[in-house]
């Protein structure tokens, strides 16, 4: 039975529980579930029930579950209540702990009991929220109605009714007066200039208190667990604690994997590799034997780290000798490299993508290349081998970068820039060959005349052969 008490809203509502229960035990005739309103003893008795039984916490539970049974028995003295004290890893738990939680954007897994179905952390997941619970999350400010919900999350442009949406970019303020969202989070100093439907919440930070909303879903979403029989590890290889190896992996021998590690299907990770605590490898990631991978990083699906670099010497006989690559790579904490992404292992010693590095999709790094922390570059650039970048660079879409480049810190090169020299710290460069910014668009702006200026060129040229006949 699963009462529906009106006067307060649970976590789940009692159709999302009866569809949990439905689900969780699904064709096993001998439970089934009913929703109903008053009292349970009454529930009971039309159920044709003998007991009740009551699942405690502690004992201010105890003793307020004593004092119903004791009316109950007075009512219904035929059935008997049965009380179970819940198991002391999970005793302290409740609701509002998880909501709790959930409020701080940390994961609720280790809150919820061992073998709980995945379906009640999704239905948490997607609970509904209020405005008030949201301004009161984050410290805004409500204009609207206070009890509108949503449930999920959408941009302002495809905003539906039920969901959440913000408006960072003035740019996109039109879409404000006719998105169909219910909530809408703007700027403290947002004012609109035509009347808006939905609820706004003003705060401080609009773009920061999106980001905390979206950490805090993506913290609650479900963590797999466990080592699929379907997976190969490897006897001498070590797999640390809370780990989730998925299906068709390969571990082979002196794999060390850090605890908390999720390693999605079809994964391979050669002899003597490192894996730091808290990685994620995505499935089809595959990382060559001998290389280092730190902590809390993510590789994407089909990442390949350690491949041998592209080194070929050419013989005598019009073919070519391939160079033995015996590095490796050492990828540091918290770096992210993108689906696709290739970085090649070291001819000697190693190739490095430093802290905090991260890495679109579809981007070649050669061997021997060094990348400096904090460093970001777009999908498709290549990096060939030798070269350096230092840190807190930004690379944008298909830039190339030649064979034993330097370029320095804090460095912004444009897409489709092609650099072949080495680029002091704090420079800017465009174009291929990569240009000084300012030169570049300078540059820029007489190509585009250049039609014009060889027309020019050709009649002054005629006029000057005329004035020396």
């Amino acid at each position: 039975g699963i009462g529906n008490n009106t006067s307060k809203q649970g976590l789940l509502t009692v159709a999302n529980r009866k569809r949990l229960i439905d689900d969780l035990y699904a064709g096993n005739p001998r439970v089934e579930a009913h929703i109903y309103t008053g009292l349970t003893g009454e529930f009971a008795e039309k159920a044709g029930a003998c007991a009740i039984i009551r699942g405690v916490r502690n004992t201010t539970d105890f003793e307020y579950e004593r004092t119903m049974e004791a009316t109950n028995h007075r009512i219904y003295p035929d059935i008997t209540t049965v009380m179970l004290f819940t198991p002391s890893p999970v005793a302290d738990i409740s609701s509002s702990t998880v909501r709790e939680v959930l409020s701080f954007g940390r994961s609720v897994e280790e809150f919820m009991p061992k073998g709980i179905d995945i379906i009640l952390i999704n239905r948490i997941v997607m609970m509904e929220f209020t405005a008030e619970m949201i301004a009161g999350f984050l410290g805004g400010d409500i204009v609207g109605d206070k009890e509108t919900k949503v449930h999920t999350v959408s941009s302002i442009e495809e905003g539906k009714a039920g969901s959440l949406t913000y408006l960072t970019n003035p740019k996109y303020e039109t879409f404000l007066y006719s998105t169909g969202a219910s909530i809408v989070l703007v700027n403290r100093s947002f004012e609109p200039s035509q009347q808006v439907s939905a609820t706004l919440i003003k705060v401080d930070d609009a773009a920061a208190c999106v980001l905390k909303l979206l950490e805090m879903y993506n913290a609650a979403k479900p963590r797999r667990s466990g080592i699929s029989k379907l997976a190969s590890v490897a006897e001498k290889a070590e797999v640390g604690a809370d780990c989730y190896i998925g299906d068709f992996t390969v571990v082979e021998a002196g794999v060390k994997i850090g605890k908390n590690c999720q390693i999605y299907p079809q994964v391979y990770l050669g002899a003597g590799v490192t894996v730091g605590e808290g990685t994620i490898l995505y499935p089809g990631v595959k990382v060559y034997e001998g290389c280092r991978i730190g902590r809390n990083c993510i590789l994407h699906a089909g990442a390949v780290v350690g491949a041998d670099g592209f080194g070929f010497m050419p013989n005598a006989a019009g073919g070519f000798d391939k160079i033995p690559q015996l590095g490796n790579v050492v990828i540091e904490d918290d770096v992210e490299i993108g689906a696709n992404t290739c970085i090649d292992r070291a001819k000697t010693d190693s190739t490095v993508i430093r802290r905090g590095v991260k890495l679109d999709n579809l981007i070649q790094i050669g061997h021997n290349v060094q990348i400096g922390e904090n460093t970001v570059s777009s999908a498709q650039t290549g990096i060939a081998g030798t070269s350096r970048v230092g840190r807190n660079c930004f690379l944008a879409g298909q830039v190339g970068i030649a064979d034993h480049v330097n370029v320095g810190d804090f460095v912004k090169i444009g897409s489709k820039s092609g650099l072949d020299k080495d680029v002091p710290d704090g420079e800017v460069r465009f174009g291929y060959p990569a240009l000084p910014g300012m030169q570049y668009h300078r540059s820029a702006a007489v190509f585009k005349r250049l039609p014009e200026l060889e027309k020019l060129v050709h009649n002054l040229e005629k006029q000057l052969a005329e004035l020396k006949k």
